[in-house]
């Protein structure tokens, strides 16, 4: 549904009042009582938390891995929710910056990218980022130093996104400068969360009017990052942890690749591990290392710790981020008679090496690989923006798809000569050539 669609729905909880003293009497139905959009999220307790604490005392979101210091940093995303709204809040300081936090809620059935892939082209907050490992954002909240009213944002195709219009939902930032303890708040209808899918109907198993997914136990999809004010420019730090890093240089493009996974839909009206469709009331929504924990000792409490923080990110932090820069490039042969029906195939690798296991298998990279005559002009798109996890491109086996006939993007066998393969990794983060010749 596109945000025209929405907007009806969303003015009626202005005309209701959907914002004064609650209603009902269970308080997991309204919270309204008890979060308060004012830029202060302190309300909130600890298993509204997703950014947690290890046994072992280990932040999952340091408060001092910004490239640009503690005055510009992400420190905590918290989340709750009733039968009406889902309540954000990110705690960070951003001195002079901006600060988004983006949402992955609709999934396609079709398979079809529901969202967006990046923001360089945006027509709206465009920034050096794209996004990577399978989240793709239709809805983020974005504000900046000294606003005090952040801004919300749909997915409303490729590269375009519509703002909702301000005051139709409470949303409220406290950032200033360097004072600690500020955040951006929003409260959330949950039709404007699931972009107008789905609807709000009485359950008797609630006792309620409550809201009714489209889809059964959806994953939703959580990243926040500080950028930079200016269009087409990057930014110092991301949470959850991206993993390839951020840079001082705000013109070197960032990739938000690792993000939370928020479950929202365990258990039924009686507490049952069965997802109905309806958003779960009175569960934790990230149990804390202390309920976790209890009764166990060290080694239990690390282990249901770890299974426990697989289960809420793509790969949990803390990462240190490696950016990673194209290394050595070889093609095997180095001349190819296509008559013939040769075909050469190429290998590249990446530095610094990734050593760890399941960095290597879960760290997708894109790649574009390309052939040039000795003119400059280009002849053959291998593949664009492809990916690939680093054991894939560092395998004893190059992936499948590195290899060249000697053929131009029509099919047809290019003349005999020089020519180069040049193999870029995207977003234009680097690039690599290496010479090779057709014979005719």
């Amino acid at each position: 549904m596109k945000l025209r669609d929405m907007l009806p729905s969303v003015l009626a909880w202005l005309l209701l009042g959907a914002f004064v003293a609650p209603v009902h009497a269970e308080p997991a139905l309204d919270l309204t009582g008890r979060i308060v959009i004012d830029g202060f999220s302190d309300e909130f307790t600890p298993d509204e938390t997703l950014l947690q604490t290890s046994p072992k005392g280990t932040l999952e979101e340091s408060t001092i891995d910004s490239q640009w210091g503690p005055f510009n940093d992400i420190n905590q995303i918290k989340v709750t929710w009733d039968a009406n709204f889902v309540y954000i809040a990110v705690d960070a300081t951003i001195f002079n910056n901006n600060t988004m936090i983006f949402f992955d809620t609709v999934a396609s059935p079709d398979g079809a990218n529901p969202g967006l892939e990046g923001m360089s082209q945006a027509n709206a907050w465009r920034r050096a980022l794209t996004f990577d490992n399978g989240i793709f954002p239709d809805l983020f909240l974005a504000t900046w130093d000294g606003n005090t009213t952040p801004q919300a944002w749909t997915y409303d195709g490729p590269n375009q996104v519509t703002q909702i219009p301000q005051g139709a939902f409470p949303t409220v930032a406290s950032f200033s400068r360097d004072l600690p303890g500020r955040s951006m708040e929003a409260a959330l209808p949950w039709d404007v969360f699931f972009l107008g899918e789905g609807e709000r109907s009485f359950d008797p198993a609630y006792g309620d009017t409550v809201y009714h997914m489209n889809a059964v136990d959806p994953e939703i999809k959580i990243v926040a990052w500080i950028t930079t004010g200016a269009d087409g420019l990057g930014g110092p730090d991301s949470a959850p942890d991206n993993l390839s890093g951020h840079q001082n240089d705000s013109s070197v493009p960032v990739v938000l690749d690792n993000y939370l996974r928020l479950r929202i839909d365990r258990f039924d009206a009686d507490g049952n591990p069965n997802p109905d469709g309806v958003p779960d009331f009175n569960v934790p929504v990230r149990p804390t290392v202390d309920d976790l924990c209890a009764g166990l000792d060290a080694d239990r409490c690390e282990q249901a710790y770890r299974t426990s923080a697989a289960e809420y990110f793509f790969l949990t932090p803390p990462i240190r981020g490696t950016t990673l820069q194209l290394d050595a490039i070889s093609v095997a042969p180095g001349a190819i008679a296509p008559d013939l029906g040769d075909e050469m195939s190429f290998r590249f690798t990446v530095t610094p090496p990734i050593k760890d296991p399941a960095l290597r298998a879960s760290r997708q990279l894109n790649f574009s690989a390309t052939v040039f005559d000795i003119n400059g002009r280009r002849v053959r798109t291998i593949y664009q923006d492809q990916g690939f996890t680093v054991a894939e491109i560092e395998a004893v086996t190059p992936p499948a798809l590195n290899r060249f006939d000697g053929r131009d993007d029509q099919g047809r066998i290019l003349e005999g000569g020089l020519y180069v393969l040049r193999v870029v990794l995207e977003p234009l983060l680097d690039q690599i050539e290496a010479p090779l010749a057709v014979v005719r």
